[in-house]
């Protein structure tokens, strides 16, 4: 396996065909995040979307997405 000058793994960059998935991806999420004043109930469900691309883990080939935190935060569905 290839490795950088830090000793970590360097990821093969994704083929283009027909089995793989875009580089660049729409992350649409639904969260609704804890209400602190009243813990017992939470605040009305948001709707957002962000971005994130594909990559390949090496050690099994599977393709996932990285996409930032706050994209993903709170969230009760992910798409």
């Amino acid at each position: 396996a290839d490795v950088d000058i830090y000793g970590r793994a360097v990821l093969a960059p994704l083929e283009a065909s027909a089995s793989t998935a875009e580089p660049v991806v729409k992350v649409y999420s639904v969260h609704c995040s804890v209400n602190v004043a009243m813990p017992w109930s939470n605040k009305p469900q948001e709707e957002s979307t962000g971005s994130g691309f594909t990559m390949r883990q090496q050690h099994d080939g599977q393709l996932v997405i990285l996409t930032n935190a706050h994209c993903v935060a709170d969230a009760t569905y992910v798409e």
